[in-house]
């Protein structure tokens, strides 16, 4: 006698919510045996496959519900957003597109869409799909999380907090949109409510792996890495194969918790395919761990293979560096524009610029710790001024500049009481410095010099989550950028002479107190004590720096490079000897 359908799909969604994936997918298999007319096990067994990280396996049993049943609108959205985590973007959007055409709810499928755009960095499309979604349903609260999301990607954070908080209003304990919304705060430099509300949303879903995260994220840029190591270890239990869990796991790993870590990465790469981006994580955590174990031989050969595989997973595109150097100096190679007379900046902008990997973090530490500067962090506002002003492809005129100054003031995080001025410490703003000299001709423009060879092993030894750095898994790459960083600062002191002041990381961390002193100077303040400590300074840190600038400022990394000459060959053969001839 057969057992009634209702039964076995509830017995297959039970074990889906149970996290029991292999017997949810055997139930609604069997049951799609014996009741072969009915689309939902079909469903149901591509759900549980889904769930259970087998994606593609999902598909196959989707399109069988379809087949069964044309119409059935469970599996028409869960093949499109499979497909699309596939990395099957035009394959999801002509689905859509033809379900769009027959179906009379069109809100499920308009965020499926703006899911695939978004996916496939097609944001401003995708934000498009949103608006068009939240105009007709303006009470969608998963659609005012995405398009959050999405607007804080496009430089849009004013509108993206506003759209958090609303779906929020309407969702108040959704842990996904509080997870979210705590990586804007502390972006924006509130850390202590992104500390909050991160926490809140691990509060409100213990088993939540994207607030775990988030929350381990935040704790670790506050300074407190036995915290953050501690979350990350909780959310592992939950995803032990995670490849980006245990590379940042890895990172802040303690002789206590090593062995243990290093066997979750052994396991995790036993499990994973060959040339995946996931395994390139594997093997730079296993490099990160080798290296706190002090084998430099063991962690260079990681190291290799892990940027290897990431490269080739992420490659950089050379040739839009090559033109956008080109377009931005050709702008200023007749120097600024005249501008007239422009307002002082109070606060005082003071940007710290130079390679990623140089000292641009410790610079900061060291100013900020004057009670009168605040310390801004890494901010995006001059590096996506400029390159609207790229785009364009317009000369650079005074109302052009007076709208870059206007924009990237606006966009400033709220400051203390009696802040004289503030940091930005975007290292890339080196290639920006004419347009922060065309917005700001008050600006104090500290840029960082040190052995490009240290720089490129700092670099290759540290794993950049953000597109723009993809060059740092690629020797060539890597010598290509830091020769046309040298060509960029080159230009900029002949073009405008005086207004850059160069700091060496060798006679910081060499002599603090003294370089502390002249920099204040540079900056126009009066030097304090807490300046040459910058390690006690208290200021959240965002960046890859934030372990080292914790610890008492020291010379240990100067010349490191030569203990990992071998591993940097393919670096040093290529830097342009008539651009370091001081090497």
């Amino acid at each position: 006698m057969a057992t009634h359908p209702k039964i076995l799909a509830d017995k297959a969604m039970a074990q889906i919510r149970a996290g029991q994936f292999n017997a949810a997918f055997k139930t609604a298999k069997d049951a799609a045996k014996e009741h072969p007319k009915e689309s939902f096990f079909f469903n149901l067994a591509g759900l549980a496959l889904v769930q259970g990280n087998q994606p593609r396996e999902g598909v196959d049993w989707f399109r069988k519900a379809l087949r069964v049943h044309p119409g059935n609108i469970d599996a028409q959205n869960n093949l499109a957003q499979t497909l699309a985590s596939l990395g099957e973007t035009q394959m999801a959007l002509d689905l859509i597109d033809k379900l769009l055409q027959k179906r009379t709810d069109r809100d499920a499928l308009l965020y499926i869409q703006a899911m695939t755009l978004n996916a496939a960095d097609r944001n401003k499309e995708a934000k498009e799909v949103l608006d068009e979604l939240l105009a007709a349903y303006p009470r969608d609260a998963r659609a005012l999380n995405l398009r959050a999301t999405i607007r804080y990607s496009l430089g849009e954070e004013n509108e993206a907090t506003a759209d958090y908080e609303a779906s929020l209003a309407l969702r108040p304990g959704a842990p996904d949109v509080l997870a979210n919304f705590a990586l804007l705060l502390s972006r924006a430099g509130r850390m202590d409510e992104a500390l909050a509300t991160a926490q809140k949303s691990v509060k409100l879903a213990p088993n939540y792996g994207l607030g775990l995260h988030r929350l381990a994220m935040i704790q670790n840029e506050m300074g407190d890495q036995e915290g953050s190591l501690a979350t990350y270890l909780r959310a592992l239990e939950l995803a032990p194969n995670d490849a980006e869990l245990l590379l940042d796991a890895a990172a802040l790993a303690t002789p206590n918790t090593a062995t243990r870590i290093g066997e979750m990465v052994d396991a995790a790469l036993k499990k994973e395919k060959a040339n995946t981006l996931n395994r390139a994580y594997l093997f730079l955590a296993k490099a990160k761990l080798a290296k706190a174990e002090g084998d430099s031989t063991a962690s260079d050969g990681f190291l290799a293979e892990g940027n290897a595989l990431h490269h080739q997973n992420c490659p950089f595109d050379r040739e839009r560096v090559i033109r956008e150097q080109a377009d931005t100096l050709a702008l200023f190679a007749n120097g600024l524009p005249e501008m007239g007379a422009f307002p002082p900046t109070h606060p005082r902008p003071i940007f710290v610029l130079g390679l990623p990997r140089s000292g641009t973090t410790l610079t900061e530490q060291v100013i900020s710790a004057h009670p009168g500067v605040y310390g801004a962090g890494e901010l995006p506002w001059m590096e996506r001024a400029a390159r609207r002003v790229l785009e364009a492809g317009a000369p650079l005129t005074a109302e052009t500049c007076r709208e870059m100054r206007d924009y990237y003031l606006s966009s400033l995080p709220a400051m203390p009481e009696g802040t004289k001025a503030f940091v930005d410490k975007m290292p890339g703003n080196y290639k920006r410095i004419g347009f922060i000299l065309a917005s700001f001709p008050d600006a104090v423009i500290l840029s960082l010099r040190r052995d490009p060879r240290d720089v490129a092993l700092s670099m290759w030894q540290t794993s950049f989550g953000s597109q723009g750095m993809y060059f740092t898994y690629d020797q060539q790459e890597m010598v290509h950028e830091l020769n046309a960083y040298r060509e960029y600062m080159l230009e900029w002191e002949r073009l405008f002479p005086g207004r850059i002041h160069e700091v060496a990381y060798e006679t910081l961390v060499g002599d603090v107190s003294a370089e502390s002193k002249r920099i204040a100077a540079l900056c126009g303040l009066d030097w304090v004590e807490a300046m040459e400590r910058p390690h006690e300074n208290a200021n959240a840190v965002r960046t890859a720096s934030v372990t080292q600038v914790r610890a008492p400022v020291s010379t240990k990394s100067v010349g490191r490079w030569r203990k990992h000459e071998s591993a940097l060959k393919e670096f040093i053969a290529g830097l342009d000897p008539d651009l370091w001839p001081d090497l």
